[in-house]
């Protein structure tokens, strides 16, 4: 007391301030905790791709095809770089198989001799860089000397994140010079089912029993994207705030690894609970759960790793098997750069769009790229990457089988079709693009206000040109082709998602109001861009008989599908109709809602089930 009586004022109020800031910030916390004070909540959503008239659903998969015919090129040299080409190019990219193509086209990290990149008259340097925010200041630092040996003049990454990606990044090249863009050239490959989610087998049978359920993933990632289109497919709502839990909901614990994730599985973990008032905004109770974390988005070699360490109740709930157009290694350029070097990046695109053909169609250059795999990345050896490549089924400890892994290369005419470049393209990376950056913008405004058009975000002039090149070349003045798919004949045997949709039709008629053409553009989104197989049926309210009903029901479901097919019949073709069915107003969503107009509009539907 003495001491404290030989203080002056100012160190008497500084010595008080000590002890009262962290009392504060202990009070502050323990209220924020309990729903008492603190941030807005995050509201919880039901993800909706017909929300908006940009809204658009994943795609599906270009598939290997072995080409017969194809010239083999021979292999990059694994002994004798190339030093006959001039500057060197240096590209960047996150470690993982979809970038095969580029890494067989150099040969490794630096450029081979008897290399597509060297046939091409180019010297090219591979990094691997799988920090996000460093892949940025690389090309930022590029732009700022626009010399291709100074950060990075091409990079590349998961371009299902190219909407948040190129908006920061592009933000920031802007304050170099406004005219200033990241634009998207090339896909080199995809990935095919080594990234997937993975819960309780119940929640592959019924979804909805994912409300409550508690995911790890790394947020923002593909995986994350992953779990959340698996939630909107089937009407699941997501809790986008990952310190909070809510019963009603989806909830997510993120971390910033895959292999992160993958441990996490079982843990448990105290949060303040929130819950959907009957406005559908979300608050907090003022209450605290511990909550077990018994679901996970993941890639390989984490899906392992979770099967292994897993009840034997885990399973495969989604994959990019299902949806392999979500993921795919896209090649990025600086706009200003790359129309003043035309050639040059017309020459990129031509190198490894050819590396994707020669990986897909010979075995000796699939060996050589997954050995270019191993020294570009300095991870494992060729046959690890190989294994991952192609996919494996394991057994784990309960006798379950897990597939994991899974990638594809992609060839000319893949690129075509997925970046909107080739005549009738179903143009799947669009509806990729524009899928994700509409779910992270609707669930995550602060991080994500807006992305820019997918006009803006890629660039298909020089694959235009390119494919024209390619087909003066040919001799037979065509380019490889992409695989068709191929549909199973009998009933779906795996559902992959359902979900209704309130498409409105004329009073007792099934003529499609002008109102429902956002919700049929959506739904032409979602299913153009996969190859599931699709059952539709239609259904009604209780208003009339349903001698009247069922037929009418019918020939609404008939009208969903003749839409369809006038709007592309290359993406639905009839064998892609599991069945068009109609039942009138026999299963009604909630029977005792049908004494009300709202419940009677709720049951006046049409179900969209897709499936393999």
């Amino acid at each position: 007391m003495k001491v404290w009586k030989n203080l002056g004022p100012l160190a008497k109020f500084i010595v008080f301030l000590s002890f009262l800031v962290p009392l504060v910030y202990i009070l502050w916390g323990f209220l924020e905790g309990y729903g008492f004070l603190g941030r807005e909540v995050k509201q919880v959503k039901t993800l909706d791709a017909t929300d908006s008239e940009t809204g658009a659903l994943l795609a599906s998969a270009p598939k290997n095809i072995k080409t017969v015919g194809l010239k083999f090129t021979g292999l990059p040299s694994s002994t004798e770089p190339y030093t006959e080409g001039g500057k060197i190019i240096i590209m960047a990219g996150i470690m993982w198989n979809g970038a095969s193509g580029i890494n067989y086209a150099n040969g490794g990290v630096y450029t081979m001799k008897s290399s597509l990149f060297a046939e091409q008259g180019l010297r090219v340097k591979l990094v691997r860089q799988d920090d996000y925010s460093l892949l940025k200041d690389g090309m930022v630092k590029f732009s700022m000397t626009n010399n291709p040996s100074d950060g990075y003049a091409y990079i590349w990454y998961m371009g299902d994140n190219h909407a948040a990606f190129i908006t920061d990044l592009n933000n920031r090249l802007m304050q170099v010079n406004p005219s200033f863009r990241a634009e998207g050239i090339v896909i080199s490959g995809y990935s095919y089912g080594e990234d997937k989610f993975m819960g309780p087998f119940e929640w592959k049978l019924e979804p909805q029993k994912a409300r409550g359920g508690l995911c790890a993933v790394v947020l923002f990632d593909g995986d994350h994207n992953l779990v959340i289109k698996w939630a909107s497919d089937n009407g699941v709502p997501i809790n986008p705030d990952p310190t909070t839990y809510c019963y009603e909901a989806l909830n997510f614990a993120g971390t910033d690894d895959f292999m992160k994730a993958a441990r996490m599985f079982g843990q448990a973990v105290n949060r303040p609970v929130v819950t959907i008032d009957e406005n559908g905004k979300t608050h907090k109770t003022g209450e605290t759960v511990t909550a077990k974390i018994n679901s996970v988005g993941t890639w390989t070699p984490g899906d392992k790793l979770a099967a292994e360490s897993a009840d034997p109740f885990l399973v495969n709930i989604y994959s990019t098997r299902e949806n392999v157009h979500q993921m795919p290694c896209l090649l990025v350029g600086l706009n200003k750069y790359m129309e003043k070097n035309i050639d040059e990046t017309k020459r990129i695109i031509t190198a490894i769009v050819r590396a994707g053909d020669q990986i897909k169609t010979y075995g000796q250059a699939f060996d050589r790229a997954m050995a270019a795999n191993a020294e570009v990345f300095g991870h494992e050896d060729a046959d690890y990457w190989k294994r991952l490549f192609n996919g494996e089924k394991w057994t784990n400890k309960d006798g379950r089988m897990v597939e994991f892994g899974g990638s594809r290369a992609c060839n000319l005419a893949e690129n075509l079709e997925a970046l909107g470049a080739g005549e009738n393209s179903r143009n799947t990376f669009k509806s990729s693009y524009e899928l994700f950056g509409n779910f992270m913008a609707t669930l995550y405004p602060e991080e994500l206000a807006s992305f820019p058009p997918y006009s803006e975000a890629v660039n298909t002039s020089y694959l235009s040109q390119v494919y024209s090149q390619e087909r003066r070349i040919s001799t037979t003045g065509e380019i490889t082709s992409a695989k068709e798919p191929v549909y199973p004949q009998g009933s779906i045997s795996e559902r992959v998602s359902g979900r209704n949709y309130s498409i409105e039709f004329e009073t007792g008629s099934d003529v499609i109001t002008p109102a429902s053409r956002v919700i049929l553009e959506g739904l032409f989104n979602d299913l153009n861009t996969n190859d599931l197989r699709i059952a539709i049926a239609g259904h009604t309210d209780n208003t009339g008989s349903d001698e009247i009903n069922i037929p009418l029901s019918q020939r609404r479901a008939m009208a969903v599908k003749s839409w369809l097919m006038n709007k592309s019949f290359s993406s639905f073709p009839v064998a892609r109709f599991e069945k068009v069915q109609g039942f009138g107003s026999t299963k009604p969503l909630n029977q005792a809602t049908e004494d009300t107009w709202q419940g009677r509009k709720k049951n006046r539907r049409v179900e969209i089930v897709t499936g393999i």
